[in-house]
């Protein structure tokens, strides 16, 4: 495997860890902050310039 795709989902890995991690810590207040859905709060943020497809 080359060093890019190695890196690449090294970064997806991290990612997925994170949002897991922080959903799993959050409060169930989604519904107070305008926000509606777990895309929104947890993976969006973390997961700009990285395909996820």
């Amino acid at each position: 495997m080359s060093t890019c795709t190695i890196a690449n989902l090294e970064r997806t890995r991290s990612v997925i860890v994170d949002v897991w991690q922080r959903r799993e810590l959050s409060p169930l207040v989604n519904t107070m902050q305008g926000i509606t859905s777990d895309w929104e709060k947890y993976v969006e943020p973390v997961s700009i310039n990285l395909s996820l497809g």
